[in-house]
């Protein structure tokens, strides 16, 4: 379930990014946060969106 889990957090971060969906490769520090989703079933999301910085 650990993969499972850190492969959706990558997937929505890459594809927040406009980046493909590839090997796996070392991502810079992101300013996206990152929400798990209760889907039904055995389903699992992520949803990745940019962090709000206020000046």
């Amino acid at each position: 379930m650990l993969v499972a889990r850190a492969w959706k957090e990558r997937e929505a971060r890459l594809k927040c990014r406009g980046l493909p969906l590839s090997k796996w490769f070392p991502l810079p520090p992101s300013e996206h946060c990152c929400y798990s989703l209760n889907l039904p079933g055995n389903w699992m999301g992520t949803l990745a969106r940019p962090a709000r910085t206020y000046h």
